[in-house]
């Protein structure tokens, strides 16, 4: 998993720190770990136009494997399968690392922060709605409603959906239809992210009341992150104009550790 391959790799720099041991060697000590965990990152989370790694602590804690804090920069990094990230932030607080096991004792907090730029996302879904073409009814062929040529549009706390919807009058002809979706995300008890929305309209006729509860059924929670492999929490979510800004927290998975409070 990523981050437990990011805190592995933060020991085994600090198993270099080990290895350096003379007088005024604490920015070479710092220099050196820094470097080795940056070269490492594009394999790690993705290529990245750049990558910055900062360490912050004494040279004499770090020689003992333990810092303060790792910071990790990533500009315009590219995960696999993911959207474009415009900027990264990863903050691994109070590490303690065994170094003759090379592996990590503890550690305080892992937050991050994340930028997304509305034309990355929207490049994600056209090759997202490539490979995934968007069906109702589970993903039926038959008779099934069909979701195509999805935009998204980033405003002031405020995220609009533009998408071609497909659907059969009376069971047999499939008729199409511009449908638009305006509102914001909100964010309950940390882990589901639902869709809050002020306008749901097909071909500019608002969905009477029924049918949107129907839709927002469908669609809600628009993800679960309780369910995914490193339990994360989110701690914020903003839509400005172009862009969308997420920051969290995630509990790590360190064998043989114990994660503080």
């Amino acid at each position: 998993m990523l981050r437990n391959r990011l805190l592995i790799l933060a020991a085994l720099g600090f198993t270099l720190l080990a290895l350096i041991r003379f007088s005024g060697c604490g920015q070479i000590a710092r220099s050196t770990a820094s470097e080795k965990i940056r070269e490492k990152l594009p394999d790690l989370i993705g290529p990245a136009d750049s990558y910055q790694v900062t360490l912050d602590s004494g040279v004499q804690d770090m020689l003992k494997g333990r810092a303060e804090k790792i910071q990790i920069i990533g500009k315009r990094v590219r995960p696999k399968s993911s959207p474009i990230v415009d900027f990264l932030q990863v903050d691994l607080s109070r590490i303690e690392v065994d170094l003759p096991r090379k592996s990590l004792k503890s550690l305080e907090k892992c937050t991050f922060q994340a930028q997304f730029l509305e034309r990355d996302l929207n490049d994600y879904l056209v090759e997202y709605q490539r490979e995934h073409p968007l069906k109702g009814d589970q993903g039926r062929s038959s008779g099934s409603h069909e979701i195509s040529e999805a935009r998204l549009s980033l405003g002031d706390r405020e995220l609009s959906l533009r998408a071609s919807f497909k659907t059969p009058i009376l069971g047999m002809i499939p008729v199409q239809a511009p449908i638009g979706l305006a509102g914001s995300i909100e964010v309950k008890d940390k882990v589901l992210l639902y869709f809050v929305p002020r306008s749901m309209d097909v071909a500019g006729v608002s969905l009477p009341k029924p049918l949107a509860e129907a839709l927002l059924a469908k669609i809600n929670p628009v993800a679960d992150l309780s369910k995914l492999s490193v339990p994360t929490r989110v701690s914020k979510i903003e839509i400005r104009p172009g862009l969308l800004w997420v920051e969290g927290e995630a509990d790590l998975p360190i064998p043989e550790a114990r994660q503080t409070r």
